[in-house]
């Protein structure tokens, strides 16, 4: 590295440190100089870095959380201690709810069976009266004879 340095052509500093040797012309100030840029290179390419790792670090968090509210979708039918005890007063909610709901089912289920029990005797009281019918057309029709046809 110091020889590229000497060279003039290394790194990101490598050219100022060509043209101060050429113009200060003293090598215990320069190689101070050499020092320190050296350092400032190192500490950027340590920023660098750290700037990189923070980003993998921020994807990496970034996946773990996909992943997570992809497993919670999947744990929907299990529920742990938490969960039950906040489950418990909104399940008392929900079972008043949903029994209320039921009731509301059951008595328009009996509405309709009561119009449908109508409906029928209805068409029963019908139908008896359409067989009378026929029986008795039947009878009239079975007393002629053939030439009364």
């Amino acid at each position: 590295a110091k020889e590229e340095v000497e060279s003039g052509g290394g790194g990101l500093f490598g050219g100022l440190i060509s043209k101060l040797k050429d113009g200060l012309g003293k090598d215990d100030e320069v190689q101070g100089l050499e020092e320190l840029l050296g350092r400032c290179e190192v500490n950027a390419e340590v920023a660098a870095a750290s700037q990189r790792s923070r980003a993998v670090a921020e994807e990496e968090e970034k996946l773990r959380e996909d992943r997570r509210s992809l497993l919670a979708g999947a744990r929907v039918g299990r529920s742990g201690p938490e969960d039950k005890s906040k489950s418990a007063g909104s399940g008392v909610a929900g079972a008043a709810s949903a029994a209320h709901e039921a009731m509301d089912r059951l008595k328009e289920r009996g509405e309709k069976l009561n119009i449908l029990q109508d409906k029928s005797e209805r068409l029963q009281g019908r139908a008896q009266e359409f067989h009378e019918m026929i029986r008795k057309h039947n009878l009239k029709e079975s007393s002629k004879k053939w030439w009364q046809i």
